[in-house]
């Protein structure tokens, strides 16, 4: 069923909102870049394979070219709603704000940061969706102007990727101030989508048979013969950013943002 909303700026959008489950709602979360856009689809072919209600606010707004800050008070309260799946978040937002969000299960999918910003800059110059209209395709056209005029290296050394991984940072820091955080690194499941699956199937309180996870897993093990830096999936092998950041812009990602990737074993 769908729910439509009036966004801040005057913009209409529409939410997906199926009838709820018993079960206490769980929250799957990434940033850009870490892996975000594989789970996304994972846990919506194992929700809809599963009969579990999803909703996917921040990408409904993303598609209606709505940017987060004009999300309305009524759609964001949907995240209160127990008996779902909550699915697409790439940035913190108002998630501390919301009650299941601090108390429930969360899973968040992190990779090394240094690897986030090349595939950031690809993204951003060459691939990265953009909504039809509105303020968010405004921005997202912004982003990549400015990665279309500079090199990889000078667009991390002038801290264009800094907010990106800023939210990973943030989401981190969540995982320190709120129970039930279950953090899985990139590295660790681009070539064992089994076991992404079966977190997510857990979180979900799902049980499917063994053809359905063979058939999802295989639908979302994409692993490309050789890089191409004009595609989504540009290439997933963990360490790219050694052929394509300079030692400038590695030492100073490592430096800015040494707490966090001390904390999730990068470095």
């Amino acid at each position: 069923m769908k729910r439509n909303f009036v966004a801040l700026d005057g913009s209409d959008f529409e939410v997906n909102v199926d009838e709820p489950g018993d079960f206490d709602s769980v929250f799957f979360l990434s940033v850009h870049k870490a892996g975000s856009t594989l789970l996304q689809r994972m846990v919506s072919d194992i929700c809809r394979s599963g009969n579990r209600a999803l909703i996917e606010l921040e990408p409904d707004l993303f598609r209606h070219g709505v940017v987060l800050g004009d999300c309305p008070l009524e759609a964001a309260m949907l995240l209160e709603m127990r008996g779902y799946a909550f699915g697409g978040f790439r940035s913190p937002w108002l998630l501390p704000f919301v009650r299941q969000y601090r108390e429930n299960q969360k899973l968040l999918l992190v990779r090394d940061p240094r690897d986030i910003a090349v595939s950031y800059y690809f993204s951003m110059a060459k691939s990265h969706a953009l909504p039809k209209q509105g303020t968010a395709r405004e921005a997202v056209l912004a982003l990549r102007e400015t990665a279309l005029a500079e090199e990889l290296s000078e667009y991390v050394l002038k801290g264009k990727v800094n907010p990106v991984i800023a939210n990973l940072t943030t989401f981190v820091k969540h995982a320190e101030l709120y129970p039930n955080m279950d953090i899985v690194r990139y590295e660790d499941i681009i070539f064992d989508k089994e076991s992404l699956f079966d977190k997510i199937c857990s979180m979900c309180a799902l049980q499917l048979p063994p053809e359905e996870r063979a058939r999802i897993v295989k639908k979302h093990d994409i692993r490309p013969t050789e890089e191409n830096p004009g595609a989504h999936v540009r290439q997933v092998t963990p360490g790219n950013y050694k052929k394509h950041l300079s030692p400038e812009a590695e030492g100073y990602l490592t430096e800015r943002f040494h707490p966090v990737m001390k904390t999730l074993g990068y470095i």
